[in-house]
C-alpha cells in the first residue's frame, strides 16, 4: 500500500473480510520525518510472507528501506539514501532476497529532470547499505516513464519505457 499524510502511521494486517485487524508495527516520528513535511510510506509483502518490506521518503530529501520481520517484529533498515534529485521507490520482489527499486526525479517538469533509473536491492547485504550497493539494472532516458515486469522464472526483465517525441 501508498499512504500520503502528516500524521503517525501504524502498519496494520486486515483480512479481506475485513472482521479482524492486527498492528504489526507503529511508526515512531523519527521513522517518517517532520510533521509539516510530506512524506511516502510504502509496504509491500515478500514472497515467502516473512517479512515486510517498508520504505519511508521523507522531507523529500531521505529515503529510507526497512524490513519488519513477521515472526520477532523487530525492523532493521538495509538502505537509506539522502537525495534532493532522486526519490527511490520498492516496485516489486524478485524473489525472497531481492527488491526492484526505482529511482524518479524529483522535478515537476520533465525536461528538468535526471535520468530514471531502475536498481536491484539485496536485502539480505549488510545493513545501512548506499546508492552504490544497489546494482544497476536499467538507465532510462531523462525523466522517463519505466513501466516493467519480469519473466515468471525471474530470468528476463521487460522493460516499457515512454519515448519523448521528436
Amino acid at each position: 500500500g501508498d499512504w500520503r499524510t502528516n500524521g503517525p502511521y501504524q502498519l496494520q494486517m486486515i483480512r479481506i473480510n475485513g472482521l479482524q485487524h492486527e498492528i504489526l508495527y507503529t511508526f515512531a516520528p523519527a521513522d517518517y520525518g517532520s510533521p509539516l513535511n510530506q512524506h511516502t510510506l510504502m509496504a509491500q509483502w515478500s514472497l515467502d510472507q516473512k517479512s515486510i518490506f517498508i520504505s519511508t521518503d521523507r522531507d523529500k530529501t531521505i529515503s529510507t528501506f526497512s524490513i519488519l520481520d513477521m515472526k520477532t517484529r523487530t525492523v532493521r533498515t538495509t538502505l537509506q539514501i539522502t537525495n534532493a534529485q532522486y526519490g527511490y521507490y520498492p516496485l516489486k520482489w524478485l524473489d525472497k532476497m531481492h527488491m526492484f527499486v526505482l529511482a524518479l526525479g524529483r522535478y515537476p517538469r520533465a525536461y528538468e529532470m535526471p535520468p530514471t533509473r531502475l536498481y536491484l536491492l539485496d536485502i539480505t547485504a549488510r545493513p545501512a547499505q548506499r546508492v552504490r550497493d544497489l546494482k544497476l539494472i536499467v538507465l532510462g532516458d531523462q525523466g522517463a516513464d519505466l513501466k516493467f515486469d519480469t519473466s515468471p522464472d525471474g530470468r528476463r526483465l521487460f522493460v516499457v519505457q515512454q519515448v519523448q517525441g521528436n
